[in-house]
């Protein structure tokens, strides 16, 4: 199908790269109900960074971040 989106998530916290499952053919509004354990040092100075790419055949494409 043309125009479906297969996202995931990537989100990085000192230094360890985490990533979700790809939903296939989840489109916009995607739930991926998986937890993942972070232990915070400090939750006033450090910084998590969330990346939704869409999986392609060969690359991902960059859909947004925070």
């Amino acid at each position: 199908m043309v125009g479906k989106m297969d996202p995931y998530v990537k989100f990085t916290y000192n230094k360890k790269v985490n990533k979700t499952r790809v939903k296939d053919e989840a489109g916009k509004h995607p739930r991926w109900n998986q937890n993942f354990e972070i232990y915070v040092n400090d939750a006033f100075k450090d910084q998590i960074h969330f990346e939704v790419l869409d999986k392609d055949l060969i690359t991902s494409s960059h859909v947004g971040e925070t």
